[in-house]
């Protein structure tokens, strides 16, 4: 199954820039959305894919840019190249060209050239090749305006009769057919029945009462080229049945669904590619149906490319395969045409991979923009909850001989954010020369843990859509390198405990309190009743207790992020404290060692 990787459109429409139109497809599970103000060429941008696929559609009036019918400078006729790569092959593309320059009823326009591995040169791709390659792609184009319910039923019904219901499907040739119209009629109207009620399950799922019929009226005098006239598409929501009486709300999602569950029962031995373009398919349906048909859509196993102005229609977090269009105002006078000013727009693909672009998609989607520090990722990140936790690690690895000098430390301010930034730390690195890896630190806690989980989860599906960043999950252990069972364990456990002791001891001090005994905390953290809870737990009961009426606890914020600060390689009874300590806890070392170490 092959799927397009890069677009690139040249002297289309609005598409009118020196070097036109580019853009690649990042994540080959996800939907395309195309998003951008009105008029800023986002229609024309499915246009001109339906056009490369469906040349017999061109329309030299229609077509060709503004200032170029003005001037009939230069380059003159559109020019569409689509690039395919195959699931199989990662390291393969064919890139096909259509030239309307050289397209007449005569010459079809098309060149191309083929990659078939990662070490075997690019080669020129024959036409007959192309061709061949193009007949096994069924291409659908759904508009969103002037929507022709004959034509649709007309196509459908035609697709249904090629649909994998073989013990249904007609095996006679048409003058037979014809010469027993009683069979064929009482034959289709089977498909049709089988058909209906197999998809009305779909149907049920955005409304209850939702369902769909066919009828096939008793006529003698045609068959297949005139099956629209005999044919009625029927949505049975209780409230009469011919689908031209529907709101166009309910035309709309009805002819998507309908498209698109015929795909799904194509026979894929004649194709093994379906790719479907959208003109605003969240057009006159409510929320909740916008919502329902996104995930239909994400679900569906075709590429699909759509136009929307909808947040409901992309994943928030994930702006791999956004494509943000902006229009350019221009106004330019010709010695062609007289000195005559011809005005006229460019469509622009403003990239979202920095924060400019990512501020207006944003904007123009009302979404809450994700707060990250810079959009730029090093080669190798460690990305962590908090403060304390980057000056602890990048202490520890100072004092292991642990080179941190390519490393780039990202703080997240809060394990909330850490998912939703990999989303778009994902996007900002579509046009890297090297893929980010980043190494995330999650705290052994009831915060912690789910966002570990779903992170490891999420990695080993399929569909994982982290296609520009490697990301490496880790969950924090204590000084033992156990887990806290349920706990509640940050980095302060990772952190050998003789330290812990002594830097909060410093701060007591520091505060005029009484110090507690390093000794017991030694003693007590190893109890069962401690050990999941971890060490800034039993140090909040042993301040307590040698302080009594004082509220300063360990667990505090402030108190942490200055016991942190306390932390000094170059004191001598710290460097004392760790000597011994890395004798008796080698784990620390072995889970510090292991975050730092980034492999390719």
């Amino acid at each position: 199954m092959y799927y397009i990787s890069k677009v690139h459109i040249q002297r289309f429409r609005s598409i009118n820039s020196k070097k036109g139109m580019e853009f690649e497809i990042s994540d080959k599970n996800m939907p395309i959305a195309i998003c951008g103000q009105n008029n800023v060429g986002k229609t024309n941008t499915l246009r001109a894919i339906n056009l490369f696929f469906n040349p017999e559609c061109f329309d030299l009036q229609l077509d060709i840019p503004v200032v170029k019918k003005a001037t009939h400078g230069g380059s003159y006729y559109p020019k569409i190249t689509l690039t395919f790569k195959s699931q199989d092959n990662p390291d393969g593309f064919i890139e096909i060209t259509r030239d309307f320059k050289n397209y007449n009823e005569n010459c079809s326009g098309l060149k191309g050239k083929i990659k078939e591995g990662k070490k075997i040169p690019t080669q020129e791709y024959k036409e007959s090749d192309i061709k061949l390659f193009l007949s096994q792609i069924e291409f659908r184009y759904i508009q969103s305006i002037d929507v022709n319910i004959s034509e649709i039923i007309d196509t459908l019904t035609n697709d249904i009769l090629d649909t994998r219901y073989n013990k249904a499907r007609f095996s006679q040739k048409k003058k037979d057919l014809k010469s027993a119209y009683d069979q064929y009629s009482q034959g289709l109207q089977e498909i049709l029945d089988t058909f209906s009620s197999d998809v009305s399950e779909v149907f049920h799922s955005f409304r209850d009462n939702w369902n769909i019929k066919f009828t096939v009226p008793k006529k003698m005098d045609r068959f297949r080229d005139m099956i629209s006239d005999d044919v009625e598409l029927k949505i049975d929501d209780k409230s009469g049945l011919g689908v031209s009486n529907k709101g166009s709300g309910l035309q709309r999602l009805a002819v998507i669904l309908l498209n698109l569950e015929v795909l799904k029962r194509m026979d894929k031995s004649r194709k093994n590619t379906f790719i479907v373009c959208i003109d605003e398919p969240d057009i006159y349906l409510h929320e909740g149906l916008q919502k329902k048909l996104y995930e239909f859509i994400i679900n569906c196993g075709f590429q699909i490319f759509y136009t929307t102005h909808s947040k409901n229609f992309i994943d928030q977090n994930n702006f791999g395969n956004i494509i943000f269009l902006e229009a350019i105002q221009n106004a330019k006078s010709y010695e062609r045409v007289n000195g005559r000013i011809v005005e006229y727009i460019t469509t622009a693909h403003t990239p979202l991979d920095n924060k400019k672009g990512y501020k207006k998609i944003c904007e123009h989607l009302g979404i809450k923009p994700v707060a990250i520090p810079e959009p730029v990722l090093g080669k190798y990140n460690i990305l962590v909850e908090g403060e304390c936790d980057k000056k602890y690690l990048s202490k520890l690895a100072q004092y292991f001989g642990i080179n941190q000098d390519e490393v780039n430390f990202i703080i997240a301010k809060g394990v909330d954010r850490i998912n939703p930034m990999l989303d778009v730390y994902n996007s900002f690195s579509a046009r890297q020369a090297y893929k980010p890896i980043i190494h995330v630190l999650y705290d052994d806690d009831s915060e912690g843990r789910p966002q570990y989980f779903q992170t490891t989860s999420y990695l080993k599906d399929k569909k994982n859509k982290y296609t520009n960043i490697i990301v490496h999950p880790f969950l924090i252990r204590n000084f033992a390198g156990k887990q806290s069972n349920n706990g509640n364990y940050e980095i302060e456990d990772l952190m050998y405990p003789e330290i812990i002791c002594y830097i909060l001891n410093k701060f007591l001090k520091q505060q005029g309190m009484i110090e507690i005994d390093s000794t017991q905390v030694l003693k007590d953290i190893a109890e069962f009743r401690f050990i999941n809870e971890g060490i800034l737990k039993l140090c909040d009961i042993m301040v307590g207790f040698a302080n009594k009426g004082v509220t300063t606890s360990p667990s505090q914020f402030w108190v942490k992020g200055r016991m942190c600060e306390l932390f000094d390689i170059t004191d001598i009874e710290t460097i004392q404290l760790l000597e011994k300590a890395k004798a008796d806890h080698p784990a620390v070392k072995e889970f510090v060692t292991k975050l730092f170490a980034f492999e390719e």
